[in-house]
């Protein structure tokens, strides 16, 4: 009996031993398939899996494997399109990393930060894509991967680019290309090349801009042996044709720039392609043709406009804010029950507090434009008294001067008579009538001075702020506002001109986002002859829309002039 048990006992022993080790070598296996798939660019939806082997490994793994277990979970929430929690599996990754430890895993380290960077540029966030890429460079090195380096550093190109920063992106562009050219990779460094031609060429450097391109086109391997590139490149037609306009070739600049149009199927090309026929015709002076591929290229920037709202990148970035936050909170237990409930009262009062003091102002304002009105509709009532008044006092007073000349011709000599008597208390009662339209107006003079006050300081911190100088000066410079630069000044508007944003936002207004945007520049005090530049259309066009905009917002008409002194004085 002794014997069966013990027997047992070791049966059961070695099932748990199995067990144990099976259910390790299970997890590497697993973890091993999923980096194959990886690598080999699969399309990876199971996070399931994913979580569970993070899980695991942060239980039971190295800080190298809980590193690489975190990081293709962010891979496999990236492929979701799950944006926040790809971000937060990443940083994970990055905190298990053991810098300091000899046999630190460098080369996926540096994975790590380069798949941030694309999670950071695909959601607009490309100051943190440049952080991102700053490390994965350094840990590339520190992993001695000099390629992996040279391919991060050149990712910073399209991060410049979308930041307007022409002249770090040719920098960046230049490096990276002798960078990876001397490391043997033509195709990668002629390819660098293209994002160098633009600046080369509204620098007027057109021997090498004419240079680049030829090993662009030779070395990219991107095109055929016609010379024409591969489908889902044509944004490249743009650029060249850019370069022939900026030289001057206006023919070969309209043959790339109808070839975009033709080859390029997606909103991006067409708007490049339409956008770059309307300089070429602007510059050669054609403003009709210039127009029509002004608005053509407007109406593809709906699309961009439309999934590129600010609203959507603040919300991507403060959801990734708060996550990671809140994860930090929970590893270090930095937050007790108390001070959570201790700030949800104190957040609590200041919401009250805030509303209270809002509903304080709304009816602090209601009041006073109430008692402005009445004092506004007693000032006429009395206006119109008093003109009353005096035209009766002007009949009294022909009325006594036929009676004075009667008594003359009939040389009776007669005593004041009930005439002048109700002229004399006429006058008493257009003397008080003045006397309270003095002090109505001296009440409306206050009340105008207490809203001219509140109008300075609106306009002041319109006129502070950082997007009001970058319109200004891109208006002195005659240059076009980006969709960044829209997102920021529909903010300004929201915050500090809530009445005009209401008027022009209103569906019975039904205007057009060319309309829009012209009350917008308008209100904020550009110039007509400026805001043309800073929409990208003629002058003649602007005139013409803000004739009919008084009409279409305020039922009346009026002229120009007229339109633009009544919207900014709308707050």
């Amino acid at each position: 009996m002794k014997c069966k048990y013990s027997i047992t006992i070791w049966l059961f022993l070695a099932v748990l031993l199995l067990v144990a080790c099976d259910n390790g070598e299970r997890q590497r296996l697993q973890l091993a398939e999923l980096e194959r798939q990886n690598r080999a660019d699969s399309l990876m939806l199971n996070d399931s899996l994913a979580r569970d082997l993070a899980d695991w490994f942060d239980r039971h793994g190295t800080r190298n494997e809980q590193m690489r277990a975190h990081y293709i979970l962010g891979r496999t929430y990236a492929d979701r399109g799950e944006s926040p929690a790809a971000l937060d599996a990443y940083n994970d990754a990055a905190d298990r990393a053991d810098t300091t430890s000899k046999d630190c895993d460098y080369y996926t380290l540096c994975r790590v930060y380069t798949q941030m960077a694309h999670v950071f540029f695909l959601q607009n966030l490309y100051y943190e894509d440049l952080a991102s890429l700053d490390r994965a460079i350094k840990y590339a090195f520190m992993a001695r991967d000099t390629l992996s380096a040279f391919l991060a550093y050149a990712q910073k190109t399209d991060a410049y680019d979308m930041l307007v920063m022409p002249d770090s992106c040719l920098s960046v562009s230049e490096r990276a290309f002798s960078l990876l050219n001397d490391a043997g990779c033509t195709d990668f460094a002629a390819s660098m090349l293209i994002s160098a031609i633009v600046p080369l060429s509204d620098k007027g450097d057109f021997s090498k801009t004419r240079h680049y391109i030829d090993i662009y086109e030779n070395y990219s391997g991107y095109f055929d042996d016609e010379k024409n590139i591969k489908p889902g490149r044509e944004i490249y037609y743009y650029n060249k044709g850019y370069y022939f306009l900026k030289s001057c070739q206006y023919d070969s600049a309209e043959y790339y720039f109808r070839k975009e149009l033709i080859t390029g199927s997606d909103y991006n090309n067409q708007n490049a392609g339409s956008r770059g026929l309307a300089l070429l015709f602007q510059q050669t002076n054609k403003p009709d043709s210039a127009a029509k591929y002004a608005l053509y290229a407007y109406a593809m920037n709906d699309s961009v406009y439309d999934n590129e709202a600010t609203a959507e990148v603040a919300k991507m970035k403060s959801l990734y804010v708060y996550s990671r936050y809140q994860q930090q909170a929970e590893r270090e237990k930095s937050r007790t029950e108390k001070e959570r409930m201790k700030n949800g009262i104190l957040l609590f009062i200041s919401v009250i507090i805030c509303l209270l003091f809002i509903l304080f102002i709304i009816y602090q304002r209601k009041r006073h434009r109430k008692r402005y009105q009445e004092i506004v509709g007693k000032l006429v009532q009395a206006q119109n008294d008093i003109l009353r008044l005096q035209s009766h006092d002007h009949t009294l007073a022909e009325m006594i001067d036929m009676q004075a000349n009667a008594t003359i011709s009939n040389d009776e000599v007669l005593t004041p008579n009930s005439l002048t008597l109700e002229r004399d208390q006429l006058r008493q009662s257009i003397i008080e009538k003045e006397n309270e339209i003095k002090e109505l107006e001296t009440l409306l003079a206050g009340f105008r001075h207490f809203r001219q006050s509140a109008a300075d300081v609106i306009n002041k911190r319109i006129n502070q702020s950082d997007i009001y100088q970058c319109v200004r000066n891109k208006a002195n410079i005659g240059e076009e506002l980006s969709i960044s630069d829209w997102n920021q000044l529909m903010q300004l508007i929201i915050q500090n001109l809530p009445n005009f944003y209401t008027l022009i936002s209103s569906r019975e207004r039904s205007l057009s986002k060319l309309e829009y945007q012209i009350c917008i520049l308008d209100r904020l005090g550009i110039e007509p002859g400026r805001i043309c530049y800073l929409i990208g259309i003629s002058e003649s066009y602007v005139s013409r829309i803000r004739s009919t905009l008084h009409q279409k917002l305020f039922d009346v008409d009026a002229s120009r002039k007229e339109f633009s002194q009544k919207i900014r004085t709308i707050y």
